[in-house]
């Protein structure tokens, strides 16, 4: 009986040890990737909206070659989050 536990009580400090282990090395390799994992791929443009505009006519300005209300992921191409 006192065989048994001391197995048990083993193998549970090996699986405990393996998992600070996994855990250390997904927090070093967090730490070394730093910020740039973090940030976007592209930076976004600040718009100043100003009274009378709409979503419409700020999308024609910033891409007239794109019918807005007809734009959608699949069909457009961009990126959205």
């Amino acid at each position: 009986m006192r065989l048994r536990i001391s197995s048990v009580l083993s193998t549970i400090s090996v699986f405990a040890l393996f998992i600070v282990l996994a855990a250390s090395i997904t927090a070093i390799g967090i730490k070394l990737a730093g910020p740039a994992m973090w940030q976007a791929e592209s930076a976004a443009e600040q718009i100043v909206v100003q009274p009378g505009d709409t979503l419409w006519s700020i999308a024609r300005v910033q891409a007239p070659e794109i019918d807005p209300p007809r734009c959608n992921r699949q069909n457009c191409g961009f990126k959205w989050a």
